[in-house]
């Protein structure tokens, strides 16, 4: 403690330093040493679903969380990659390389990681400044995670915001044919969407974020007037308009979607979570596509991963026509390089379409339980 006292006291020679350490592998809630001096940075570990990890320690002297990996998982596919090097062998020189390892001692380095980050875009922070801006603009977690400020954040820390920007949208979306007719601002929650012909529409309400203008992606709140399972057809009057009003939301299955004549409805350029564990083995939905050309439909996780290992869910897909016969499946993106989600692209007729989502053989240990998005879009 005297040691750890020293180098955090900015009178002292040499001292002001901030400590990072890591919070013990213990599922304990006693502070252990050095993680439990007030004076340190105890850094807790979570796992990639963003919650505390299954050894790591937890209590009020925990500062913060970091992705540490989670043993739970039957191989090493939830650890964390680490550079390493065998000590052991000193004072022979020994090799470094990289490893995936599970720990609280994968967690710290990413908080000191973005300590550094933050010197080097502003050498005269002192310890207690970099402490500050680290806590301050943690990513929040449960309370009852025992995480200290939350998960660090990097981004934020760095920019000093609590998240990029984000814009509301209105979009009106033909209900006969799927087609988006027309995608609009909607500042302050008001639209107005003109020169729509007599007819009947979907409309949905979304955000895009960091000014790009994109809705309906995974990881952005996006929804339909009415319900995800059964939308509300908004009608157009040339004389009367139409008032429709949406609440945003993050866009999620209707159970029970596990045949086609339950399935979830879902349009193009919009996204949807689902969950598939126990008895739920399979969900289905219905894509209206609009016209004659190229589309892709994908998985990825629920937090944004686009189909690196597939820690939510290895999922198979499978692309169905109007008569549920099979028009194409996709198992893995490319399994040689760790891309376990799923992707089809197809050129495709006007129509009624399903999509079925599978949940696969978790690398020879039995199907996986677990969460996806699946995102529709015209295009490659």
């Amino acid at each position: 403690h005297d040691a750890v006292v020293a180098a955090t006291n900015p009178a002292a020679p040499g001292g002001g330093a901030l400590v990072v350490v890591s919070a013990g592998n213990s599922q304990s809630s006693a502070p252990p040493c050095p993680a439990g001096y007030p004076e340190v940075m105890a850094v807790a570990a979570v796992g990639p679903a963003g919650t505390r990890s299954d050894y790591s320690n937890y209590g009020p002297w925990i500062s913060l969380a970091a992705p540490g990996g989670e043993t739970a998982a039957p191989d090493a596919t939830y650890w964390v990659y680490s550079s390493v090097c065998n000590f052991a062998v000193y004072p022979s020189p020994c090799v470094p390389r990289q490893a995936r390892l599970p720990g609280t001692s994968m967690a710290a380095p990413h908080v000191a990681g973005i300590a550094a980050l933050l010197l080097a875009q502003n050498p005269g922070l002192t310890a207690a400044q970099l402490r500050s801006r680290l806590e301050s603009f943690a990513t929040p977690t449960d309370p009852s995670q025992q995480l200290g400020a939350g998960i660090v954040n990097a981004r934020n820390a760095l920019t000093q915001s609590a998240g990029p920007t984000r814009q509301l949208y209105a979009r009106a979306i033909d209900a006969t044919t799927g087609a988006i007719v027309a995608t609009v601002p909607a500042n302050g929650g008001v639209y107005t969407i003109t020169g729509l012909p007599a007819g009947s529409y979907y409309v949905a309400g979304g955000e895009d974020e960091s000014g790009d203008g994109i809705i309906g992606l995974p990881d952005r709140r996006y929804a339909l007037v009415g319900s995800a399972a059964a939308p509300t057809a908004v009608t157009v009057t040339a004389s009367l308009g139409a008032l429709a009003t949406v609440t945003l939301s993050d866009p999620l299955e209707v159970e029970p979607n596990d045949f086609a004549t339950s399935a979830t409805p879902l349009f193009l350029e919009g996204s949807v979570r689902g969950t598939l564990s126990g008895s739920d083995q399979v969900d289905w939905y219905r894509v209206p596509i609009p016209a004659s050309a190229v589309y892709s439909f994908e998985t990825a996780g629920w937090f944004g991963d686009r189909c690196s290992f597939a820690l939510d869910l290895n999922t198979t897909l499978e692309l169905l026509d109007s008569g549920q016969a099979s028009v194409a499946t996709s198992v893995d993106i490319n399994a040689p390089t760790n891309d376990f989600c799923s992707r089809i692209t197809a050129t495709l007729a006007a129509g009624t379409y399903y999509l079925r989502v599978t949940r696969g053989d978790f690398f020879g240990f039995g199907p996986h339980s677990g969460r996806y998005a699946l995102w529709v879009r015209a295009g490659p």
